[in-house]
């Protein structure tokens, strides 16, 4: 789940981000003077949309050579030029505002309300299957003292149904995307969701995934595709021209671009994910690998109804998953795929995003429905427009059934980031209504304070 980062200001606690808010306003509003009377937002937009025409409903088998991606990916930076220009008129940013205006107070209110310690007895009374959810965490989970005075007992989570944990780093994804070899001392900054103050080595790491394996846990390593930190990252920074977001008011970066590695050789962005995932597999021995927030499809967070369709671009959204499975499967064939939804759409929605999700059912192994209609994106937290556990449920139901077969919904515990916690009878609405349809199981967010509580 994704939602913008900010400054820790609430006295109560929970993360506020009404400051960045404001400044993307009045960024949008200082674009819009020069340009006001040029455009027209909601007529210009749909236009263009209206215009969209090479949609394609075809699953390509092979790959696109690598030398056609350059020009085709330019098409992507041109959608994203017109986007920005459309969209920065005054009456975007009258649009735009309305949003605030409606969702910000209700986030600030609601996400400092009364906590509910999720268990596993409380998943269980939801009829949620403990072999069947995985584990969503950080470092944060565990104990690093402990850790390093071998006091825990990793068994335990294996006998608690703990079959595989996913490592996600969430936001501001340095690790991933920089890393460069394993140095034994060196710090992993993948404890975001508490215990700030441990210091996880490389070396600390590699030992984790080794004692989670050794009871039969598997290990997944996953980032967020995430620009919110690009100043002080350095490939986002390096690359911004081309990773630069594709739809206003968002702060995903385009995968769908060429990109330079430090030694300023070019590849594509699917192939440097790539590259990366292969040494890290090769350094730390993960199990797989999991694209989280911004990394299937084009969406705006805070415009998740705007008329900005990408449908045209399906064939390059199929072609990047393509490629990135088969990089993945290049390090194991038991090495597995992972990926997040794209703002809880089915198979209809999606093609607006640029998806054809028929296409890229073919190469994931996981795909995580991302199922906050009642929690986190619904009327208990963010009160985004239009969602709800209806509108989840007939989402869901719209995959196609070979994306079933490899569906998880999100069952919400909690983000202790920004400030949401979930409630056991959300929960078991939840899994009654749209757990059928996920036929992998489900996929605990975040799961710290329940491995946690085990361990």
């Amino acid at each position: 789940m994704n939602k913008p980062s900010g400054d820790k200001k609430l006295a109560t606690g929970g993360y506020s981000w009404k400051k960045r808010l404001a400044v993307v306003a009045l960024g949008a509003s200082a674009a819009a003077t020069d340009r006001v009377d040029a455009f027209h937002m909601e007529d210009q937009l749909h236009k263009l949309s209206q215009g969209i025409v090479a949609e394609t409903m075809e699953v390509p088998k092979k790959l696109i050579p690598p030398e056609q991606l350059p020009a085709l990916y330019e098409q992507v930076k041109m959608r994203r030029d017109t986007f920005q220009t459309v969209a920065g008129t005054r009456n975007n940013v009258r649009k735009l505002l309305g949003f605030l205006w409606q969702a910000g107070p209700n986030m600030v209110r609601t996400a400092l309300g009364s906590k509910e310690d999720i268990s596993h007895q409380v998943l269980d009374d939801a009829g949620i299957e403990r072999e069947k959810m995985t584990a969503l965490v950080d470092l944060s989970a565990f104990d690093l003292k402990r850790f390093r005075n071998d006091d825990l007992d990793f068994g335990i989570l294996a006998k608690n149904g703990v079959k595989e944990v996913v490592l996600m780093e969430d936001r501001d994804p340095q690790f991933f995307l920089n890393y460069e070899g394993f140095e034994e001392a060196k710090t992993v900054p993948l404890n975001r969701h508490g215990r700030k103050e441990d210091k996880w080595s490389m070396a600390d790491l590699k030992k984790l995934v080794a004692k989670l394996q050794m009871q039969g846990i598997k290990v997944v390593i996953g980032f967020w595709g995430n620009t919110g930190g690009k100043d002080g990252n350095e490939f986002i920074k390096r690359n911004w021209e081309n990773l630069s977001p594709v739809i206003p008011t968002s702060d995903d970066i385009n995968p769908l671009s060429m990109v330079k590695d430090k030694s300023g050789k070019e590849m594509s962005c699917a192939d440097y994910i790539v590259k990366q995932f292969q040494q890290l597999e090769k350094d730390f021995g993960f199990d797989g690998l999991f694209l989280g927030d911004g990394l299937m499809g084009f969406r705006s967070f805070l415009d998740p109804n705007g008329d900005y369709n990408t449908a045209d671009f399906n064939q390059l959204w199929t072609d990047f998953y393509h490629r990135v499975y088969d990089g993945v499967k290049k390090t194991g064939t038991q090495k597995t795929l992972w990926a997040y939804d794209c703002m809880g759409n089915g198979a209809t929605r999606a093609r607006a995003n640029g998806l054809y999700l028929n296409g890229i059912a073919k190469y994931i192994d996981n795909y995580i429905f991302q199922s906050y209609g009642n929690d986190a994106w619904g009327s208990g937290y963010m009160n985004l427009p239009g969602y709800d556990l209806a509108r989840d449920k007939a989402q869901i139901t719209d995959l196609p059934d070979e994306l079933k077969l490899k569906t998880r919904y999100s069952v919400g515990i909690g983000d202790s980031v920004e400030g949401w916690a979930g409630k056991g009878t959300a929960i078991k609405d939840k899994q009654i209504q749209i757990g059928p349809q996920a036929r992998k199981g489900t996929l605990g967010v975040w799961s710290n304070g329940l491995i946690r509580g085990i361990l």
